[in-house]
């Protein structure tokens, strides 16, 4: 199985995301499903395990010793032709816990695969992927609409598992006040 470590965002940002996800695949013919695609901001990339046990143990002690920190949405961005997203950026306290969760990964579980981009991963919210042929004019459609904006709070980190083109939540653990 794949699986991916992630945040996942609620509230306003996760709503903007799912409406603004509908809107550009029913207005450009796109095969997108949100059922099949949660809302979520990758920390670890896909990576192949057998036995998630001391994964999971990383997750829930990261949650246990860490406070909500923001992340914050400012405008659309794109990977080349093929992946349109919302630009996520992290102020420096959720960069360094974001850190600390790679770094703690790398330590306790050392095989764990690493693609070598993902040091200088640029954080975002995928809204249209795959999209070559159709990117100029998504682009130019998302352009066109008031710069999302959006501060929200890095209150959980999950494990996502890819089984048969679905994204579904394997483990999500929730990050709060009450353990720092």
């Amino acid at each position: 199985m794949r699986y991916s470590i992630v945040h996942l965002p609620e509230g306003t940002v996760k709503r903007y995301h799912y409406a603004l996800v509908q809107d550009i695949a029913k207005r450009f013919s796109l095969s997108v499903n949100t059922e099949f695609f949660p809302t979520h901001v990758t920390l670890k990339s896909p990576f192949e395990k057998a036995d998630l046990m001391l994964t999971k143990i990383e997750l829930e002690k990261f949650a246990r010793a860490h406070h909500p920190h923001p992340f914050v949405v400012h405008g659309f961005g794109h990977f080349e032709t093929d992946t349109i997203f919302l630009d996520v950026s992290l102020p420096r306290e959720t960069e360094r816990a974001v850190e600390g969760l790679r770094n703690a990964i790398r330590k306790q579980i050392p095989e764990t695969s690493w693609k070598a981009h993902e040091s200088r991963k640029h954080f975002h919210i995928t809204v249209a992927k795959g999209v070559d042929e159709k990117f100029w004019a998504i682009w130019e459609y998302v352009n066109k609409k008031q710069v999302p904006e959006f501060v929200f709070p890095f209150n959980n980190v999950a494990l996502l598992c890819l089984d048969g083109g679905k994204l579904t939540v394997d483990t999500i653990h929730h990050i709060d006040n009450k353990h720092r």
